[in-house]
């Protein structure tokens, strides 16, 4: 609901974003992407494999069940633009231990990519003048809002149970989402992501934002970080910032680690 007013490496979308058209790391290295729906198969010692849920006409989703019995909180992840939901599940898959009593849902960007012949988004980034890009952000967001709260009833969860990690464009959403949903989420996870808003700060508590970054991330500089969390912590929330030498846009053990305890202390 909307408020009124040398370690092995995981890479999650497509390298397309605020003036770089590289289009590399568009998949995790761990898998190939999965078109059909179904994730790969789950390495030993893995959650169940998962299944797609078909809550919504336009959106394929991918669900791993809580690793324990009693279901606490749902865990949303966000993929970068030009990827896919089938490109992300490692990662949730990878963090699940730590939320044990969390169910994890992976879903497929809204829009079909449109850059590219495959892959989706949740907005377009064909116009990136500062402006133009927050509107769509706001308006992507808002639509997955909306989504999230009829994911939230179909599991008689309320909006404080929820839980958002997103990547790249992803984790613009995720920002977006954790200072305008009401009520706000339980914890906010932004993987190599930046903000735009177009909308006044408003006084409020917020939930925890946990914002990860490399120095040597070359699509979305690192520079963009702590504008980021003085963007949100002026609307409310509480960030806090890591910084990974050596980190190009990607993920690697020590972000998932970082990610990890925060996720497990936000959401006992």
């Amino acid at each position: 609901m909307l408020r009124a007013g040398s370690t092995p490496t995981l890479a999650f979308g497509c390298a397309l974003l605020f003036g770089f058209t590289r289009l590399s790391g568009c998949t995790p290295r761990e898998a190939a992407p999965n078109r059909e729906g179904a994730p790969p198969a789950s390495a030993p010692g893995t959650p169940p494999r998962a299944s797609p849920t078909t809550d919504s006409p336009r959106t394929r989703a991918i669900a791993l069940a809580p690793r324990e019995a009693g279901t606490t909180h749902l865990v949303v992840f966000l993929h970068g633009v030009g990827a896919e939901a089938g490109n992300f599940v490692d990662l949730a898959r990878s963090l699940a231990p730590a939320i044990p009593h969390a169910e994890l849902l992976v879903p497929d960007g809204f829009e079909p990519f449109d850059r590219g012949k495959s892959g989706r988004q949740w907005f377009s980034l064909r116009d990136r003048r500062d402006d133009v890009v927050a509107q769509r952000l706001g308006d992507g967001s808002r639509a997955v809002s909306t989504w999230l709260d009829g994911e939230l009833r179909a599991r008689g969860l309320d909006g404080t149970r929820l839980a958002l990690v997103g990547f790249s464009q992803g984790a613009m959403v995720a920002g977006w989402l954790a200072v305008h949903r009401e009520p706000r989420p339980a914890a906010v996870v932004m993987l190599s992501g930046m903000l735009a808003f177009d909308d006044a700060p408003v006084t409020g508590s917020g939930p925890p934002v946990l914002l990860t970054h490399g120095d040597r991330d070359e699509v979305i500089s690192i520079n963009r970080m702590a504008p980021a969390a003085v963007l949100l912590e002026a609307r409310g929330a509480r960030p806090t910032t890591r910084r990974y030498p050596g980190l190009a846009h990607r993920v690697d053990e020590r972000v998932l680690a970082d990610v990890g305890a925060f996720l497990a202390e936000s959401l006992r």
